[in-house]
């Protein structure tokens, strides 16, 4: 190990052991350092003294250990971090997605790394090159080329959208062998940002019998459409499917869409209501609403 890392290591192991209150940033910095000087065991090991010190990592914390994991293709520790990840519900930041698809890919488990990766609500081109190289390096190169094919068309379905082309977004879209939940909500977001909110609220029926899962930006999706052409019964319909139909916890995003239905509607009362029973604290716009 080069001097210079030894140096840096252990003045940040000094400077934590004198802190009279650790909290989860400190500790994830110390991880952080650990792993960044080439001490991937020692972040692993700072891990099991944050729990034991009644410190609970957050997705940071993970994100910034997981790589540990990936240094010495250590699968059943992942494996574990995998299940905290589940069990604390931080499995829909993309850090820690981008984290646990590269980990998997490391220790030669490719399936898994695919399955973490199809259920990234937003794949950047970090997540892409990940998978993609994971394929590529274990020699899957059909499957790696077909990925490929794939994200290409992705882009191309986000890219006619945005220009506003949703005729040729859609040809696009239906030449998509195997459909994602990704692909599903980049036209389903398409449409409704053009404010064809019947189409939105269609192709989202259609995805359910597709069998493909939704996630939270789905329902944030499609919700956003409704809220533009006061769809105010199909909105609840979909809103209430959430955490009855898919186990999906709505949050801030999707209550903000249901006030927004009902504001349009001209049913302030029923907003106000509404947003006295979020499980949650109103953002500033609902407080606003709140006001009227």
């Amino acid at each position: 190990m080069h001097m210079q890392n030894v140096n840096v290591w252990e003045g940040a192991r000094r400077a934590f052991d004198e802190l009279l209150v650790k909290d989860v940033i400190f500790w994830t910095s110390l991880a952080s350092s650990y792993v960044h000087c080439g001490l991937p065991r020692h972040g692993l090991g700072l891990l099991c003294e944050m729990g034991l010190d009644g410190v609970k990592p957050n997705a940071m914390t993970v994100s910034t250990i997981l790589p540990a994991c990936s240094e010495l293709k250590d699968l059943l520790s992942g494996q574990a971090i995998h299940g905290f990840v589940v069990r604390n519900g931080i499995g829909e930041n993309v850090f820690v997605c981008g984290a646990l698809v590269s980990m998997y890919a490391r220790c030669m488990s490719i399936k898994q790394a695919r399955l973490v990766f199809d259920n990234i609500s937003h794949h950047d081109i970090v997540s892409w090159n990940v998978i993609l190289t994971a394929y590529f390096t274990n020699r899957e190169c059909k499957k790696g080329l077909a990925l490929f094919y794939h994200m290409r068309n992705e882009a191309l379905v986000d890219m006619h959208a945005k220009c506003g082309d949703l005729d040729l977004s859609q040809r696009v879209f239906n030449m998509i062998a195997g459909n994602d939940t990704v692909a599903w909500n980049t036209i389903i977001i398409a449409n409704s940002m053009h404010g064809n909110a019947e189409e939105a609220v269609f192709l989202f029926n259609k995805m359910l019998q597709s069998r493909v899962k939704p996630n939270s930006v789905t329902f944030a999706g499609v919700l956003s459409g409704c809220s533009q052409s006061r769809l105010v019964e199909k909105g609840f319909l979909i809103f209430y499917s959430m955490r009855r139909d898919h186990l999906i916890e709505p949050d801030t995003d999707h209550y903000s869409c249901m006030i927004d239905i009902l504001s349009r509607a001209g049913r302030l009362e029923e907003a106000c209501k509404f947003i006295r029973r979020m499980p949650m604290e109103p953002t500033a716009s609902a407080w606003w609403m709140q006001s009227l």
